[in-house]
């Protein structure tokens, strides 16, 4: 990625209010839009421009995503695309190609059968698409969660050869939130957290005051 210092910490913003911003501001630089949840005004981006380095734009309707006015803003934008809507969007492909933009492709609910299966195919599909991260949600429960995590970061390494590329990896759910802060130790470049327990994004994510308390131990 091109985006020099990020904070390990990603606060994910499922609804925007001020209070949280004023609170992120305090502990990271990098935040995440849910812009399926909250309409964006362009001219907001620009605000938010001069508290954080960068700016994560999620959304699960890939009509969301206006390119031509987020272009301006493109050397700090990061668009997270869900992988099984980018692939058959040619469109989509084509922007993200020409205009140069930032990029996470995400998989989520993924089993780890279906990870491993053909070889990594599945892993391998996603780097062809040159995102800048792949980021692949597991959901299974499992003991050797640590191992497998280790396993899949080993073969992402292998696999991409010389792709400036990056991985997030973890296991969603309460029982294996521990893998979102074994993936930073693995290599990712950024973990997610919610502002407080009833705006969490995900499934088992930290809220910032618990990331921020393990982060120190890391």
């Amino acid at each position: 990625m091109n985006f020099p210092n990020l904070s390990k910490i990603c606060l994910s913003i499922k609804y925007f209010n001020y209070n949280t911003i004023t609170y992120a501001k305090n502990i990271t630089n990098l935040i995440e839009l849910r812009i399926d949840n909250n309409f964006l005004y362009i001219n907001l981006l620009q605000d938010l421009f001069d508290d954080f380095n960068s700016i994560i734009i999620k959304s699960n309707n890939i009509n969301d995503y206006n390119i031509n006015k987020l272009l301006i803003y493109k050397d700090n934008l990061i668009l997270d695309i869900d992988y099984n809507q980018l692939l058959n969007n040619v469109l989509l492909l084509n922007s993200l190609e020409k205009y140069e933009l930032n990029y996470i492709i995400s998989n989520h609910n993924i089993k780890l059968s279906q990870l491993f299966e053909n070889g990594l195919y599945l892993l391998k599909k996603m780097l062809n698409l040159n995102p800048n991260i792949v980021k692949i949600v597991l959901n299974d429960e499992i003991n050797d969660w640590k191992e497998k995590q280790v396993e899949i970061y080993e073969e992402f390494k292998k696999i991409k050869l010389r792709k400036n590329c990056d991985l997030i990896c973890f296991f969603e759910g309460e029982e294996m939130k521990e893998s979102r802060l074994y993936s930073l130790k693995l290599g990712a470049p950024f973990t997610y957290c919610s502002y407080d327990e009833n705006s969490r994004t995900g499934i088992g994510q930290f809220t910032c005051s618990e990331l921020k308390e393990k982060i120190l131990f890391l």
